[in-house]
This record gives C-alpha cells, sequence and structure tokens, in this order.
C-alpha cells in the first residue's frame, strides 16, 4: 500500500546526522564527536569504540548509507585517491575500473595541470579506457586552486536528503539519471520534465503521473493485490482493463483521442509502457500534451462514473467534457495571474549599466555547445556581441553555466564594470545567486561564476523567460555557422538585429 519501512527510514534520518558530520566539521555536534570517537580520522574511518554512547551508536550504525553513495567534486584533486574514492560524474558508482594500478599516480591532482587549471589529456587517455577517459575530461575543474568537496551522488544537488537516502536503501531510483545514458532515457527525462511544466492543476498532472507509472488502481491492478474482480475492461469489454489498454488499444479511448487530433503510435512489444508513452508524448505540440493528459485524467473519471454510478458514456459527451474542463483550467489561470498568459519582454538596464543576455544551444549527439552572448546599453543600442564553441558539454545545465561564466568574463574583457547578466536558465542562475556551497554537478562552473563577481564594481543576475531572451537564442543558434568564436563590436548577425529590433519595438 505503498507505507514506508519505518526501520529504513530511521537509518535513512540517522545518516543525516552523519553527512552533518561530514560536511560541517565546526559545528559543535561535529566536534564533540570527533574529539570522543575519531580525533585523528574522519567520520567515514571512525571505530565504534568501546562504550559507546547511544547518540554515536546511532549515528555510526548509519554509516554504511552513506558510505554507499559519498563521491567526490573535484577542485585540486589534492583530496581525492584516483583508484579508491568515487570521483568520476555518470559513471555508475564513480569509480575508476581498470586491469591494473599505476602506482606513479595515486592523486586526482596528478591529473590536472595546475597553471592551467585543465586536465592532463594524454596522460588521462594513457591511464583509462576511451570511455572513462571521455568521462574525466567532461568534468569541469574550477579556475581557482579550490579544495576537493565531499557530495551526495544519489541526489542532483549534491547534498543528501533523508529522501534520496531512504531510496537508496531500499534499492530504487529517482526514475532516471541527471545525464541519460541513451535515447529512452533522454525522452524519460524530457517527459517528466514536460509534465511537470504544464500549465494544468497539480492534481491533472499528479494523476498523470500515477497514471504513466502504473499506480492507478485498474481492475488488473486489483487483481494483483488478490482482489475477486473481473478484470475486462469498462468501456469494450474486449481486453482487460491495464493502463496499456487504456492508453492506446482500447478503441473507446482510441476514437476520443482522434476527435483531438491525437494519433498514438503503434505499440512496439519491445518498449516498456513508460518508453512507449515518453517517446509518443514529447513528439506532441504543447496544446496536444495539454489534450492528452487531461483526456486520460478525464477517460478515468468517465470510467469511475460508469462503474459506481452506471453513468452511460459516449464518445461525443467525453471530447465535449475535455475541451470544456480544459477551457475552464485556461481561464482559471488568466484570472488567478493575469501575467501568466503575457511573455515577459526584455527591457533595457539603467543608464550606466550593460546588460548581457546569453544562451546555449546544444548538440547532444556530440556533446558540444554554443554559447551566445549579446550586449546591450540603456537605449537598447548593441554594444557587442560573440559566439563561443564548447566541447565535453554533458548536459544542458552544463550548457547554460558555461555560456553564463563567458557572459561574464566576455564583459571582463570588453572592461564593462557595472553589468546584468540575464538568461532563461533558472536554476543555474539560482544556483549562482545563492551564498549556499553548490554541490551539484556543474559546482566547478558555478565557483569560476563566482569568483569573476570581485571583477566587477557591480553586477546582477537575472532570470528572464525565452522570449525575453529571444536575441540571445537566436545568436545562439547562428553561432552553430562557425567553427570558430566570432565577436561583432557594436554590429550583429542578421538573424539577431531582427530580434534586437523586436526587442525594441515591444519595449517601446
Amino acid at each position: 500500500m505503498g507505507f514506508r519501512d519505518m526501520a529504513k527510514f530511521n537509518i535513512a534520518l540517522l545518516a543525516k546526522q552523519g553527512w552533518t558530520l561530514l560536511t560541517k566539521p565546526d559545528c559543535l555536534l561535529s566536534r564533540v564527536l570527533k574529539a570522543r570517537y575519531y580525533h585523528a580520522g574522519s567520520f567515514l574511518s571512525a571505530k565504534l569504540g568501546s562504550s559507546p554512547s547511544y547518540t554515536w551508536k546511532s549515528i555510526w550504525c548509519a554509516r554504511g548509507l552513506i558510505e554507499k553513495g559519498v563521491g567526490w567534486r573535484i577542485g585540486n584533486g589534492f583530496s581525492v585517491n584516483i583508484w579508491r574514492e568515487s570521483w568520476i560524474d555518470n559513471n555508475g558508482n564513480g569509480r575508476v575500473v581498470c586491469d591494473a594500478i599505476d602506482s606513479n599516480h595515486t592523486l586526482v591532482a596528478d591529473l590536472i595541470d595546475h597553471d592551467s587549471r585543465i586536465w592532463k589529456e594524454c596522460l588521462i587517455r594513457q591511464l583509462f579506457s576511451d570511455e572513462q577517459a571521455t568521462q574525466i575530461l567532461n568534468m569541469h575543474i574550477p579556475h581557482n586552486d579550490t579544495p576537493d568537496m565531499i557530495v551526495w551522488k544519489a541526489d542532483r544537488s549534491g547534498d543528501y536528503s533523508v529522501r534520496s537516502g531512504y531510496r537508496l536503501l531500499i534499492g530504487a531510483t529517482e526514475g532516471f539519471s541527471s545525464s541519460p545514458t541513451n535515447q529512452r532515457d533522454f525522452e524519460a527525462k524530457s517527459f517528466f520534465k514536460s509534465l511537470w511544466s504544464l500549465p494544468l492543476p497539480p492534481k491533472i498532472k499528479i494523476f498523470f503521473w500515477r497514471f504513466s507509472n502504473n499506480l492507478i488502481p485498474t481492475l488488473v491492478n486489483l487483481s494483483n493485490q488478490r482482489m475477486n474482480v473481473n478484470t475486462s475492461c469498462n468501456f469494450c469489454n474486449l481486453e482487460v482493463e491495464s493502463v496499456e489498454h487504456l492508453s492506446h488499444s482500447c478503441p473507446f479511448v482510441q476514437q476520443i483521442l482522434y476527435s483531438l487530433g491525437i494519433k498514438p503510435p503503434i505499440f512496439n512489444q519491445e518498449q516498456s509502457w513508460l518508453e512507449w508513452l515518453a517517446g509518443f508524448f514529447i513528439k506532441l505540440s504543447l496544446l496536444q500534451r495539454k489534450l492528452l493528459t487531461v483526456s486520460y485524467w478525464a477517460i478515468w473519471f468517465m470510467r469511475n462514473q460508469k462503474m459506481h454510478e452506471d453513468f452511460q458514456e459516449n464518445v461525443e459527451q467525453t471530447v465535449n467534457f475535455i475541451s470544456l474542463q480544459l477551457t475552464e483550467f485556461e481561464a482559471l489561470r488568466a484570472k488567478s495571474n493575469p501575467r501568466a498568459m503575457t511573455p515577459y519582454r526584455w527591457s533595457p538596464p539603467r543608464p550606466g549599466i550593460i546588460k548581457a543576455n546569453f544562451d546555449a544551444n546544444v548538440d547532444a549527439a556530440h556533446n558540444s555547445s554554443v554559447a551566445g552572448i549579446i550586449l546591450r546599453n540603456s537605449e537598447g543600442s548593441v554594444m557587442a556581441t560573440g559566439t563561443f564553441s564548447f566541447s565535453f558539454v554533458p548536459n544542458a545545465e552544463t550548457a547554460e553555466a558555461k555560456a553564463f561564466e563567458k557572459a561574464m568574463s566576455f564583459c571582463k574583457e570588453l572592461g564593462f564594470k557595472n553589468v546584468e547578466i540575464e538568461g532563461d536558465a533558472l536554476a543555474v542562475i539560482s544556483k549562482a545567486k545563492k551564498p549556499k556551497k553548490d554541490r551539484s554537478e556543474v559546482w566547478a562552473i558555478i565557483s569560476n561564476i563566482q569568483s569573476l563577481k570581485n571583477d566587477f564594481d557591480s553586477i546582477v543576475f537575472r532570470h528572464i523567460n525565452r522570449q525575453g531572451n529571444n536575441a540571445a537564442h537566436v545568436l545562439a543558434k547562428e553561432g552553430r555557422r562557425f567553427s570558430n568564436p566570432r565577436i561583432w563590436i557594436e554590429d550583429a548577425p542578421l538573424a539577431v538585429k531582427i530580434a534586437v529590433r523586436a526587442d525594441c519595438r515591444l519595449t517601446n
């Protein structure tokens, strides 16, 4: 029924205290326990000791969970052993897999050129397989001599949470990794991201999430729970009622979807149900995604009406019900937030300030990206534009973070001291604005951004949606035409000039 395993949940709670001992060595709890139990080492190497207190014994028993999910983000590399520690991003448990250990190189610091702050590519390709070498070279190193940072690899944020600890204990995952390793994982991640971003009521999106994960009480699921029920579909009586049947093979459902202009592809038996749905969903337009999501919710609503209240449905009534519900949702959304239906516009900065808009264009197939950066003054005039290519870019967040960093260094190189940095990468901008140390995969780039702030007299980070960032978006796409960095002073490519003029018209 979904109840937690309370013993494992308790361990996950205790591991939270163990994480505190690892990451906050200066707090009172850490200082007291370290002085008593592991004064010469760390929490991960501590022994239980003789006559331990109940508090220490409890926290120490959760150490195994911490060891299972702990890893490192590389700064200067002097704290991390190449062959024993978990430090490689997007590589299973993060540890090196090799036939033989080269004892001449023991620390990750040996793999870094500390003068230029880049990886020693030739040495890395000599020591590791092509796959592992590529994964290492994809990792970013802070420009300054930053110490290595311990992180929790079972969560994208890099910080331990009780939720992620519990899921690790029961052997579950969060569905899909932050960096998909194949097309199916990429589609599944895109599906969930698209679902939660839909402008629909939470109850509709939550139902569709439960539906896609087969977490609704279909007759097949009830039968699997040993309930004595007739499993025939209530709509067609041709097959058993399961999420797969309700989604694509029930004639009643098919007629509804066709009436709404949605044609599901043929179900491939080699695919899982979720893979089929994800591949189908992400290819739809925004309107079709909303229609499909509301449709499955309405079909389940009609099914319950028929089963429990003997309501006689037909296709036309159901289609009208779906259309009416979607119209009401849109009206309520517009009424509760009048600005929700209005796109944000680019606005010029105050006099004396330069605004830099950035965006990234990602080529996932080749692990590369192009950053587009446009600088404008308080009159909306273009001061400079530039496109910059990057290799070893594993995901979109990294691409946006590198574009953000390049926007700051571009302003610095041109001598601007009072700037606003603006982009549509909400997650990256939020991390850069927080005083809390970032432990995520892009932490090295965020560290560089924080260091660059000191080179300006005043600097502000601001998020804007895609409509307001259109000129930078167009510039990043234009950058695909150039193999090398391109810079225009008080000029821009023709497509970008058109986008700039559109911004000025909207502003005026």
